[in-house]
């Protein structure tokens, strides 16, 4: 007990240290995010997936996590539960309706969890206000995740769903020629490839993507974004190397553009797309890389930086967190763009008005 206060008095003088150290590195006000996030992260460490667990317990203990971090669902006039039935097994997918009564434009929504956890319940709030923000139908797909079924599962699975959705237009009340593929973090992987996908194949009805905080290539861990915050909360580099070996068992894979689209020979001929990325977030720079190299192929291009952030914040949905809610908002009124006039066009190919802090650089 006599040590108590000596160490209370450490903790404190290596908290303040530390602070001094980012305030003169990055700015007054990184200088305080970025050790609050640090001491966050070293929490979340212990709490956010207990050890010793297998994958399945690990799973249910992030959805019951999740739904806390949803607060309360955003009501949806219609909301039900469907498979996709395929010959070897079923897709789970939830459907959204906010106008049961008329043919709305879909987004299809592929949720995020490193390709291993994430699922329906978890981004349940997210489509939920897309869906009522954006004025049209949302399918979440609850597609197959490592490490019981690694890649192409999730791809292969991903693109049924919008083989389903196409051939299944009537039936659920939908446009099959206004269709928007979407996700965060490995469900944009998803949406980026299963975009490629439809228009190698020639589908038409693919009309844009929404990429969130996208992983777009698994080959190089080394970009700006991973040197800077590669121990930033809910998402380190660490992580990152342990879900590719997971979702992706064979290296040589890597560099395939249907497990990272960033090295796709061409991007021309994609649809609008709009991306999303997290001033603390790793996966910062594969948005901002991603959204250039369209740019440079003629695609119309939206890429909003939001500062302040920390990779997974959207789906963080409770009343007293305002940023994922304003974020959401952003996305919905470019969802509501690409269908219905909004007074201006919505695509620009600037990625953020400054460079990384401490680097004045701009990847």
């Amino acid at each position: 007990m006599a040590n108590g206060p000596s160490v209370m008095i450490l903790s404190i003088s290596a908290i303040v240290f530390l602070w001094i150290l980012c305030t003169i590195h990055f700015g007054t006000r990184r200088g305080i995010l970025i050790p609050v996030y640090w001491f966050f992260s070293r929490l979340a460490a212990r709490m956010v997936i207990p050890a010793n667990r297998n994958w399945t317990e690990n799973r249910k203990f992030i959805d019951r996590t999740a739904l806390k971090a949803q607060g309360k669902l955003i009501p949806v006039s219609s909301v039900k539960d469907e498979y996709i039935s395929l010959k070897t097994h079923r897709i789970p997918v939830r459907i959204y309706n906010p106008y049961p009564d008329r043919d709305l434009p879909i987004l299809i929504y592929f949720h995020g969890g490193g390709w291993v956890y994430g699922s329906i319940e978890t981004h349940d709030n997210v489509c939920r206000i897309l869906a009522v923000q954006g004025k049209l139908e949302v399918l979440s797909v609850g597609y197959r995740l490592a490490p019981e079924n690694p890649y192409p599962a999730a791809v292969e699975d991903a693109f049924s769903a919008l083989q389903w959705v196409i051939g299944n237009h009537r039936k659920n009340e939908v446009d099959p020629h206004r269709i928007i593929l979407g996700g965060d973090s490995a469900g944009g992987n998803l949406a980026a490839v299963i975009a490629l996908k439809a228009r190698d194949a020639g589908m038409k009805e693919v009309v844009g993507q929404l990429l969130i905080y996208p992983s777009l290539q698994v080959d190089n861990l080394d970009t700006d974004s991973y040197r800077l915050y590669q121990d930033m909360l809910f998402l380190k580099r660490s992580d990152i190397k342990k879900y590719v070996k997971l979702y992706l068992p064979n290296p040589e894979e890597r560099r395939n553009p249907a497990v990272s689209p960033l090295y796709a020979e061409s991007l021309k001929g994609l649809p609008p797309t709009f991306i999303m990325t997290a001033e603390f977030d790793i996966l910062r720079s594969d948005g901002e890389l991603y959204a250039e190299k369209l740019a440079r192929s003629g695609v119309p291009v939206t890429c909003q930086y939001w500062p302040g952030s920390i990779h997974g914040f959207i789906s963080i949905t409770r009343r007293f967190y305002n940023p994922s809610r304003k974020a959401l908002k952003a996305i919905a009124w470019f969802l509501r763009s690409l269908f219905y006039r909004t007074g201006k066009s919505s695509f620009h190919t600037s990625c953020r008005t400054t460079g990384y802090p401490g680097t004045g650089g701009n990847r």
